[in-house]
């Protein structure tokens, strides 16, 4: 009975002397981990491990970039983009459409003014029509714009292609649309309206016009890329291409025009102003 007694009593000794060594391991350990956490030593490997992982993505990037040439990220990027804008009938078919049908308008109601000089008013008033009311029509693109500008993002995010494929590649795509709008509007306006005759002043007619959506599309590509969203985008690319017509001579003549801001240096970075000249 005592030899159990005692070995039962130097049993807990060993139990509790076992118990108080792990107390003591794990109050070390606590306390190395504590310290390390507020010591220098881990600052220095932190900032090291965030200077080498920016390096460690570029690297990937680069790696998938290299796997594919820039002109066939550009070919396959223009492909998807045209068909795209083919198949969505609100990117560029419906405001085909519109246009259309805004160049029949503006043929009725300026219906063979003549060129004489009598008809110089209705003319002048003709061309601001033009130049001001179906620039307006660019910001019917860019909901889709954006929705495309999202998907690069995470495209660009994960190394497909870069900034400057997807810009070259919206500017391809999109050009045969615009052709096809300035020919159109420009032919039923021409003949409608009776300008000066001549393949020459037909032609000039359409590549003004052409030119005149190209910088406005550009125009609202920029701010899509801006703002956060669809309203604000349209809002404010509305008031930008406004911006641009306030100092143009369709609500005035240049010399009538401020001189300050507005007409130096405003008439000469409007591209209305020029088109408004030229024609």
């Amino acid at each position: 009975m005592l030899l159990n007694v005692k070995f039962q009593f130097a049993q807990l000794q060993l139990t509790s002397s076992n118990f108080v060594v792990r107390m003591r391991t794990a109050e070390i350990r606590a306390t190395l981990i504590e310290s390390y956490k507020c010591s220098e030593l881990m600052m220095n490997t932190r900032r090291r491990i965030q200077m080498l992982q920016p390096n460690e993505e570029e690297v990937i990037e680069s790696k998938v970039r290299r796997s594919t040439s820039w002109w066939k990220q550009l070919r396959t990027v223009t492909q998807r983009s045209f068909l795209n804008m083919s198949r969505d009938i609100g990117y560029y078919l419906l405001r085909i459409i519109f246009y259309v049908v805004v160049s029949i308008t503006i043929g009725i109601i300026f219906f063979h003014i003549g060129t004489d000089s009598n008809s110089i008013l209705a003319r002048g008033k003709c061309v601001s029509f033009i130049y001001g009311f179906m620039i307006c029509l660019s910001c019917g693109g860019l909901p889709f714009f954006i929705e495309e500008l999202k998907l690069f993002q995470v495209e660009r995010s994960k190394g497909h292609y870069g900034e400057a494929a997807f810009v070259l590649a919206n500017i391809i795509s999109s050009f045969p649309f615009l052709l096809v709008i300035s020919l159109f509007c420009g032919v039923i306006i021409y003949f409608m309206v009776q300008f000066h005759p001549g393949a020459t002043n037909l032609a000039f007619f359409c590549i003004n016009l052409f030119c005149c959506l190209s910088v406005a599309e550009t125009c609202i590509m920029t701010v899509a890329s801006v703002v956060p969203n669809v309203l604000m985008g349209i809002g404010t690319g509305t008031g930008v291409l406004i911006f641009m017509m306030m100092p143009s001579q369709i609500f005035r003549r240049l010399p009538d025009i401020p001189k300050f801001f507005w007409r130096y240096p405003m008439s000469y970075l409007s591209f209305t102003t020029w088109a408004m000249q030229v024609q």
